[in-house]
């Protein structure tokens, strides 16, 4: 995630827009990832903060790509 949004930070255009949209869906995948161990009992749920956090910067790229 963090690879492609830095790589879209040097694109223009649609490629950029491809890239800020592969980096949310990335995010959403990551905020997944996260929830799926955590109802596994694998690891702790996430903290609210950092949820929110990463929501944010989702919601972000999400905007960006359009």
């Amino acid at each position: 995630m963090p690879l492609r949004i830095a790589e879209g930070s040097y694109s223009r255009g649609k490629n950029r827009a491809a890239h800020d949209h592969g980096g949310a869906g990335s995010m959403q995948e990551a905020i997944g990832a996260f929830d799926t161990g955590a109802a596994r009992g694998w690891i702790a749920p996430l903290d609210p903060a950092l949820r929110d956090r990463m929501q944010r910067a989702r919601a972000v790229l999400f905007k960006n790509a359009r």
